[in-house]
């Protein structure tokens, strides 16, 4: 099992075939090297080999084939004909060579577009600022000789300097009420609310009360006013709830 330690023999077995010098058969395109560290310690057998394939296509040209050249010269016209889709080939490949071929044009129109769209932006503004001169040149009053011009005579209302207003406050309110204010007891009047006329007589006496009523009336007023605050507190504690 993999996962078991060998046995000592199969270990020391193991050791013997490990850690041993590099044989003389070996090359280097059989070690284990990176392929840029490759490439450098190969560098003649790379060069060699791309002046041979080079010799090699000289020759076949020399022999009646095309040169760069010619090659590159079919090219361009290539390039010159329509483009048309090829037997065979996908939509999706035809539509990326199109843009391809056509890259070069659509960028030089949008810089072409570009330049002349900031021109057209430059004299118009330019023109703008002409007009706003021009109106502003005419707007302008001429310029008169101030020696020339009479001067009214100043009348004695004229040279009084008037008094400055007096500002206005309003009085201040001796007690802020917020919103969700609740009454604690019944209100006590000292006198009758705007607006409200008394129904008794002038020259008529008003009713004198005990001062046995008065405190009967007293103790039935705080009777009141203790049952609404109980009524209250019982309203607030079930809607807590």
């Amino acid at each position: 099992m993999p996962h078991k330690r060998a046995k000592f023999s199969v270990r020391k077995e193991n050791a013997k075939n490990s850690d041993l010098p590099p044989t003389g058969n070996l090359t280097l395109s059989e070690e284990n090297v990176p392929k840029k560290i490759m490439r450098v310690l190969q560098a003649e057998q790379i060069r060699k080999t791309y002046r041979e394939k080079r010799a090699r296509e000289d020759d076949k040209n020399e022999s009646g084939n095309l040169s760069r050249d010619a090659k590159r010269r079919k090219k361009e016209d290539d390039d010159s004909k329509p483009l048309v889709i090829k037997h065979g080939e996908s939509l999706k490949k035809f539509n990326r060579r199109v843009e391809d071929e056509m890259r070069g044009q659509v960028a030089e129109a949008m810089q072409a577009s570009r330049s002349i769209t900031k021109k057209a932006n430059k004299l118009e503004k330019k023109a703008k600022e002409d007009r706003i001169a021009a109106a502003q040149g005419k707007s302008k009053p001429k310029k008169t000789d101030d020696s020339k011009i009479d001067t009214p005579p100043t009348t004695e209302t004229e040279t009084k300097p008037t008094k400055p207003l007096p500002e206005m406050d309003f009085a201040k309110a001796e007690q802020r009420k917020r919103l969700n204010d609740i009454v604690q007891e019944p209100p006590t009047f000292t006198k009758l609310p705007r607006g409200v006329k008394s129904t008794t007589n002038e020259g008529t006496k008003t009713e004198v009360v005990l001062p046995m009523m008065q405190k009967r009336m007293e103790i039935e007023r705080e009777r009141a006013i203790k049952r609404y605050r109980e009524l209250k507190e019982k309203q607030l504690a079930e809607k807590k709830t």
